[in-house]
């Protein structure tokens, strides 16, 4: 099993090549033929993870949800990218988990509202991924992690 920096820089990969999807209701848009899909980022987690686009990406928000919820290491990322960001990930309910899909995808669109940043450019995504990687990288690991295989030590 890959460490979660190996998903992380895939990600940043994905981010590079498919670009950030910065509007609309789907985890994904349709590009001219022949061009990649652009990716909400929680989806280019999910694509470096999985290796997969789901179809449910392009048409079925709940669905992707759902998808993205499933997939462990997913959440993981998207855990370690919501704790990395301004604000705090909002919750339905006081007693609800938050929802780090939304805090991530509010972030990528609107930035930080309380100092009005702006909305992060591609590179500065790339460039926390990349942080966050290195982070991984060097936070010590058991030695009968499931992580520590792959890792550097």
């Amino acid at each position: 099993m890959p460490s979660l920096s190996v998903f992380l820089r895939t990600t940043q990969h994905v981010v590079n090549l498919y670009g950030l999807l910065r509007k609309g209701d789907y985890f994904a848009e349709p590009r001219d033929e022949g061009r990649p899909p652009r990716l909400d980022l929680a989806a280019s987690v999910y694509l470096a993870v999985t290796g997969e686009i789901p179809a449910a990406f392009l048409h079925d928000p709940a669905e992707s949800l759902r998808l993205i919820h499933e997939q462990s290491d997913v959440m993981q990322i998207l855990a370690q990218l919501s704790a990395a960001i301004p604000g705090v990930p909002p919750a339905d309910r006081p007693d609800a988990e938050p929802d780090l899909v939304e805090h991530i995808a509010s972030w990528v669109v609107e930035g930080d509202t309380l100092t009005h940043s702006g909305a992060p450019s591609e590179s500065e995504v790339i460039g926390l991924l990349e942080r966050l990687a290195n982070q991984d990288l060097a936070r010590p690991r058991r030695q009968d992690s499931p992580m520590a295989v792959g890792s550097a030590r």
